[in-house]
């Protein structure tokens, strides 16, 4: 977060003195912040100097006369949320803003699995696929008490599915939806939404690296980048979004 590199760069600048950590009072809401708890998870924020300090709501007018009496210093907001505190004038400036309809897993399991919420994996055998985040994602927010099967594709994933050898798999949203419209044993119950991107990898060193990235960036700032991202990567509205309860 940029809250966090700011404090960071701070201490970096004053060498060879040891600094108390700064106190932050971070107002959260229990919604699909996959970031937000990684980060918590991890001790990121202790780890560059700050001592956060959790509020959890469950409501956005409680969370906003939190940053009226000042009892909060910076908070976890959806777009909705974010609006509405400022149609309500609220002082406040956003400092982080990450769209993330299409960047998101999708869960598959079978269709009499009963699985609605994040919540309903409790206890269950889970799996995803080798070299994907949907594992990472598995032990960082589901948090399951046996480790996740890692499978070689989907077709193996769905096979381990009929068989009852797992509960439920998460992998790439289109994979999953592509593998439900040709598996019928299975079916894409929900989306977990990660924020994250796709990325394109050089070996260390190449000289393609700046001239790619130039060109990205071109393609960024002209919108042709999103306009892509929206033919290729569709938003699937029809799938439920999972994660509005985090499962502990």
């Amino acid at each position: 977060m940029v809250l966090s590199m700011m404090v960071l760069t701070a201490a970096l600048a004053t060498p060879g003195r040891a600094q108390p950590p700064v106190v932050v009072r971070i107002a959260w809401q229990p919604y699909n912040a996959v970031i937000f708890y990684t980060a918590s998870d991890l001790k990121i924020f202790e780890r560059v100097g700050l001592q956060p300090q959790y509020t959890r709501f469950t409501a956005g007018p409680p969370q906003f006369a939190a940053f009226q009496s000042e009892s909060v210093d910076v908070g976890l907001f959806g777009t909705a949320g974010m609006v509405v505190g400022a149609s309500q004038g609220l002082d406040y400036r956003n400092f982080y803003i990450q769209i993330l309809s299409s960047y998101a897993d999708g869960l598959v399991a079978r269709p009499d699995s009963g699985i609605t919420r994040l919540a309903d994996l409790r206890g269950l055998v889970l799996g995803g696929l080798a070299g994907q985040r949907g594992l990472a994602v598995i032990d960082l927010l589901i948090r399951p008490d046996r480790r996740p099967f890692a499978y070689r594709g989907p077709a193996e994933a769905a096979a381990a599915l009929r068989a009852g050898e797992v509960g439920a798999v998460l992998m790439d949203l289109p994979a999953a939806v592509a593998l439900a419209a040709e598996d019928p044993g299975v079916q894409v119950v929900g989306r977990v939404v990660t924020g994250e991107q796709y990325v394109l990898v050089f070996p260390g060193g190449s000289r393609l690296r700046p001239c790619v990235d130039a060109v990205l960036a071109e393609l960024r700032a002209d919108g042709t980048l999103r306009r892509l991202a929206r033919e290729w990567l569709p938003a699937y509205r029809g799938i439920p979004t999972l994660g509005q309860d985090r499962p502990w």
